[in-house]
């Protein structure tokens, strides 16, 4: 698709049904105990899948291949100008955010059960890295970061769907 093609804006309906259902799982991120959320497990497979398909970059293999696939997801519907789809890629990298924000913040206690070896890449890039000691500080950092992402990206598909509804031609007659 040409970049000269509008951007398909769902109609405020379908937003707003779209926008509750991530209201619905923000929520359950925000009240969830033991932080592991549904997406987490596709996050997780990617993680582990990148540790294997990119090892020759280290134990940030993980980390980088996890972000791919969400980062990639945006890509696409940018590029297709999909407004449903962008909102969905922007909201799984910051969701993502989030699940690399705890991991990271674990680095020292390291308290989380791990898959595979039982190594702990953070506590392992942190040490190597002499920033052990800001684990709980980055990982705080990413976990804001990412819930900025997921509302940012509901606020910003309802906000265009609301705006583009009001700019939509009046369907009433002269």
């Amino acid at each position: 698709m040409s970049m000269g093609h509008r951007w398909a804006i769902p109609s405020l309906p379908v937003a707003g049904a779209a926008g509750l259902g991530y209201l619905a799982f923000l929520i359950h991120a925000a009240v969830d105990r033991d932080g592991f959320l549904i997406l987490d497990n596709v996050n997780l497979l990617f993680h582990e899948a990148g540790h294997v398909l990119l090892g020759c970059l280290g134990l940030i293999s993980g980390t980088i291949a996890e972000l791919v696939f969400p980062i990639a997801t945006l890509a696409v519907f940018i590029r297709r100008r999909e407004l449903m789809g962008a909102a969905f890629g922007a909201f799984w990298i910051g969701e993502d955010l989030r699940y690399i924000g705890r991991y990271v913040a674990d680095a020292r206690a390291r308290v989380l059960p791990l898959v595979g070896a039982g190594d702990h890449d953070w506590n392992i890039l942190l040490l190597n890295w002499g920033m052990l000691d800001k684990d709980l500080f980055l990982g705080g950092s990413l976990n804001v970061l990412g819930w900025i992402l997921m509302i940012g990206a509901v606020l910003t598909m309802l906000t265009l769907s609301a705006l583009n509804r009001l700019h939509e031609p009046s369907d009433l007659p002269d």
